[in-house]
């Protein structure tokens, strides 16, 4: 098994509530916590099997020369491996571990916001539970044998868009909490067809009408004019004219909360915003309209990016 480079960890302690900690300094995902060496140390294990693990506080040389020493990490116990069926996404997999592995799937890609937190295994419907030995446990049939991804914030699925492989990402599934989606599902766009009828915002908004709870994506924002501070609203896409003759609009929008994210979409241009939909609906004589809402708390949710732009020009990894 290659070497692991892990920025989170199990805290794991009888009698406590089990907690998933991040590394001293890191910017932390939902629930997590910051690793404390006094209250951490001796009882961390990997997120995805029972195998124990340490903070490793880096070093900036190796033996005193100029070359730069590891970063500051969890690391396994000395002598101790990941399990055979571990499936902690960032791991590097060996040649011979690749095997357990269908490049021919999509991946099951992980969005680490709470990682598998206690929180986490207490939702219902999840796609994965943990055993009595705490290793991780895959419910549903269709997650065996994807290559797992991860990523915590918009520049990381970018990233994944980049490499080119859309045949693949299509073919994938994006895993958040309880919450397991197609692709298509997840990455919601504009459709650049002529006479477009921009079917992915219309399946999500007709999966929010179904269903009230919020829905994570990653979605497409179009600004012709930029935004004001506080709140940004997308190109309008016309859905259809119902028998009373009004026609209704699907229009993405964005609330843009605190002072760190109020002027992340002033430009005009193409954003990537990731976060849960939420649908609001105004009737008025002549329309309807059906807001599709995002709530932006982190700069790192927004990128200003061109998603046709990176499909023409791949990036291989």
């Amino acid at each position: 098994m290659a070497k692991v480079r892990m920025d989170t960890a199990r805290y794991v302690r009888a009698k406590e509530e089990e907690q998933i900690v991040e590394l001293p300094g890191a910017v932390l995902r939902g629930d997590n916590i910051h690793y404390d060496d006094a209250s951490h140390k001796g009882f961390l294990k990997c997120r995805f099997c029972a195998v124990s693990v340490h903070h490793h506080a880096g070093s900036k040389s190796i033996c005193g020369d100029n070359l730069v020493g590891p970063s500051v990490h969890f690391h396994t116990n000395r002598g101790q491996k990941h399990e055979e069926n571990c499936e902690w996404p960032e791991q590097v997999q060996s040649k011979s571990n690749s095997d357990k592995y269908d490049d021919s799937r999509g991946y099951k890609i992980h969005w680490n916001t709470t990682g598998f937190s206690a929180q986490f295994n207490k939702k219902a419907g999840a796609p994965y539970t943990r055993g009595k030995d705490k290793k991780i446990i895959t419910n549903d049939d269709d997650l065996v044998g994807r290559r797992p991804k991860s990523f915590a914030f918009v520049g990381g699925v970018v990233d994944l868009i980049k490499q080119g492989n859309f045949d693949r990402l299509n073919d994938s599934v994006v895993i958040h909490r309880n919450h397991k989606l197609p692709w298509q599902d997840f990455m919601v766009r504009y459709t650049n067809k002529p006479n477009a009828k921009h079917d992915r915002f219309v399946n999500l908004m007709e999966r929010l009408k179904l269903n009230e709870k919020p829905q994570p994506c990653l979605m497409e924002f179009n600004l012709k004019s930029g935004s004001g501070a506080f709140c940004a609203k997308s190109l309008a896409i016309f859905h259809k004219r119902d028998d009373k003759g009004r026609r209704h609009f699907i229009i993405p929008r964005a609330y843009l909360d605190g002072d760190n994210v109020k002027h992340a979409m002033v430009e005009a241009g193409k954003y990537l915003v990731l976060g849960y939909a939420r649908l609001s609906t105004v009737v008025k004589p002549d329309s309807v309209l059906h807001f599709i809402n995002m709530s932006v708390t982190d700069r790192q949710q927004v990128q200003k990016t061109d998603v046709s732009a990176l499909a023409l020009s791949p990036q291989k990894p």
